[in-house]
């Protein structure tokens, strides 16, 4: 049978080897992630800008919806 703290230590010697893999701490991953969804936002931002001088996207929102987009342009709102 294992004590708690025995389990307390294993469970704590996974995380830190687990973190020491590149790309697997949270923390770091939660810091650049307002990065992320800041120039998300600036690139979809820019692309529906775009669209709206785009026959091919005006077509695509003639279908009733008015977020709808290319495939050129919705590639670009997506990062691709």
């Amino acid at each position: 049978m294992t004590s708690r703290r025995e389990k307390d230590r294993t469970i704590a010697e996974g995380l830190r080897r687990l973190k020491a893999k590149p790309g697997w701490d949270p923390s770091v991953r939660n810091r650049e992630q307002p990065l992320r969804d800041l120039l998300q936002t600036e690139r979809t931002g820019d692309t529906y800008v775009a669209a709206e001088a785009c026959a091919d996207c005006q077509k695509a929102r003639a279908t009733g919806d008015a977020t709808a987009l290319c495939p050129i342009h919705l590639a670009a709102a997506m990062g691709l």
